[in-house]
């Protein structure tokens, strides 16, 4: 068994990453002394600054900035308004809200005809 270097879990000979932290074994692929950490709280001193976690990718989709033709975009309230209004009509609203509800290519727009079915 190895230790990692980073945050002081164990890991199998095998593995080329930690499997807690991700980080590449290198140092930690080799067998650990005896006077190795069991833990990444015990490793650190307390002058020591805890590891750098990685910043995970933002989905900005449904954010108001998503690429024209986005299946996701963002409806604005009047948008919305919109629909109510054209799905009032009588029988064009009526037709256009079947036509919505199945070849909408926005799926918040098909799900909200769906809705008003």
């Amino acid at each position: 068994m190895a230790f990692c270097t980073e945050c002081g879990a164990t890991i199998p000979g095998h593995m080329k990453f930690c499997t807690e932290c991700g980080k590449p074994t290198g140092e930690a692929g080799k067998p650990a002394s005896a006077t190795a950490p069991a833990h990444a709280a015990e490793a650190r001193t307390a002058t020591q600054a805890p590891p750098e976690q990685a910043a995970y990718p933002v989905n900005t989709a449904g954010m108001g900035n998503a690429p024209p033709g986005d299946p996701y975009g963002v409806i604005g309230v009047g948008g919305y308004i919109g629909m109510i209004i054209l799905f009032m009509i009588p029988v064009a609203g009526w037709i256009a809200c079947l036509i919505m509800s199945f070849a909408a290519r926005n799926r918040n727009r098909r799900n909200f005809a769906r809705a008003m079915l």
